[in-house]
């Protein structure tokens, strides 16, 4: 059973991908130069998703890959029901 979902919108219309538990999501999407490189995993520890964000060389691959962040559900500030 999916755990993960995303999808890609492009002109070709949409693609779609589920991901468990064990083997999280990938997504890398890029212009020639400059990409943004996202993976979302589970992570036992904390029992919590988490989503690292990656600023890439695109297409050119060079491998620059530069960490933006890594965020869980506790860094959207949502308000907390009585």
């Amino acid at each position: 059973m999916a755990h993960f979902y995303g999808d890609m919108h492009g002109n070709r219309g949409v693609a779609t991908r589920c991901g468990t538990k064990s083997s999280g999501i990938y997504g890398h999407l890029r212009g020639w130069k400059v990409g943004c490189e996202t993976i979302i995993r589970y992570d036992e520890d904390s029992g919590k998703d988490k989503i690292s964000i990656y600023l890439t060389s695109g297409s050119t691959y060079d491998r620059t890959r530069i960490l933006i962040g890594t965020y869980t559900e506790e860094d959207l500030c949502l308000p907390t029901e009585p």
